[in-house]
């Protein structure tokens, strides 16, 4: 984020504030279906990245849908990167223990 914008969204009475810096989508597809995935990767007026995605994930054998703490990161390649992880690597897990995707394994995230 340039100095300008900076000194502008830390004006009186803001508490903080972010610039949207790039909007991703992956798209899953198996026999008999598909699902996109999006990312959001924000940047943080006082410094730092951060993901917010589309669709949390639940595989089988998961009580509930993976959400990860780690949304923070240093770079916005790296922000990403943690985002779209987050999804493939239990998508990857589940599908080599032979299960068959599905769209019940994604769960929208309200707060997208």
């Amino acid at each position: 984020m340039n100095a300008n914008d900076q000194v502008i969204l830390s004006g009186p009475g803001i508490t903080t504030a972010f610039e949207v810096v790039g909007t991703y989508e992956v798209y899953l597809e198996w026999s008999g279906g598909y699902q996109s995935v999006k990312f959001r990767i924000i940047e943080w007026t006082q410094g730092g990245f951060e993901f917010y995605q589309s669709h949390f994930i639940k595989p089988p054998g998961h009580t509930g849908p993976y959400q990860t703490n780690n949304t923070k990161a240093a770079t916005k390649s790296d922000a990403l990167r943690q985002g779209v992880d987050s999804v493939m690597r239990e998508y990857n897990l589940a599908v080599g223990q032979g299960n068959t995707p599905s769209q019940e394994w994604f769960v929208r995230n309200n707060r997208f």
